[in-house]
């Protein structure tokens, strides 16, 4: 009964080896797919075709957004002028930020078979870009 027990835990110990392979892997592919749909240049998009004025804070930085009066001329104008200066202000501000992206096809970590840090290495990144901003300002 022992053995039958042990071949038992064996199986339910591979399923869950299988499962935890396969995790980063689906994981790098929903990432893939967001980050064709939310490319920073279609957030900066989307943020400006809203209805209401709205604010954007990036990393304590106000941005106001507001859509240009329907249907107005003279001051119309300068407020199509204001949203494109503070649209403008945020895609540089966006874009001028430090970036750190997936890390792949580099040597298998040490026992085990990890050649990329998707899954796992969100964290170090996101610490890495926050050190790595504070130390640009």
């Amino acid at each position: 009964m022992a053995m039958y027990g042990d071949r038992a835990d064996e199986g339910l110990l591979e399923k869950i080896a299988r499962v935890g392979r396969a995790i980063p892997g689906a994981l790098y592919a929903l990432g893939r797919s967001v980050k064709s749909i939310l490319t920073m240049e279609a957030l900066s998009d989307v943020l400006l075709e809203h209805k209401l004025p709205h604010t954007v804070w990036l990393l304590g930085v106000r941005y106001t957004l507001a859509p240009p009066p329907m249907g107005q001329r003279g001051e119309g104008r300068e407020t199509e002028q204001t949203v494109v200066d503070e649209s403008q202000n945020f895609k540089l501000d966006m874009w001028s930020r430090l970036w750190f992206s997936y890390r792949y096809n580099f040597h298998p970590i040490s026992g085990t078979e990890l050649t990329t840090d998707t899954g796992w290495g969100c964290m170090i990144r996101s610490g890495q870009m926050l050190i790595g901003q504070a130390l640009v300002h």
